[in-house]
């Protein structure tokens, strides 16, 4: 089953450690992620513009072999009847697997 990553209450205090632990391994590897997900997708939803963290997560993204799929608030069509479970749906048909 999928884990997403909302807020860091969710992760808890074990699992913070756990990841910081993670990043810090994959870290001194150096170049072990590259084209870790090579073939995955990833959606992008940010409510506000902002140019410096699309290209940021977009860049990461790259670099992990994925290709990243940024959506504006304009291209949700949230405010025409389009509710948040089937943004939701859309989002996941998005980031599976090719």
């Amino acid at each position: 089953m999928a884990r997403h990553l909302l807020t860091l209450d969710s992760l808890g205090r074990d699992g913070i450690r756990h990841t910081l632990g993670l990043a810090a391994h994959v870290k001194s590897r150096g170049g072990m992620t590259r084209d870790a997900l090579a073939g995955g997708r990833v959606g992008m939803i940010f409510d506000k513009p902002s140019t410096r963290t699309r290209v940021s997560f977009e860049a990461a993204a790259w670099g992990l072999g994925m290709l990243p799929i940024a959506l504006r608030p304009d291209e949700l069509q949230l405010g025409r009847g389009e509710t948040v479970p089937t943004r939701l749906a859309s989002c996941r048909a998005i980031s599976r697997p090719w």
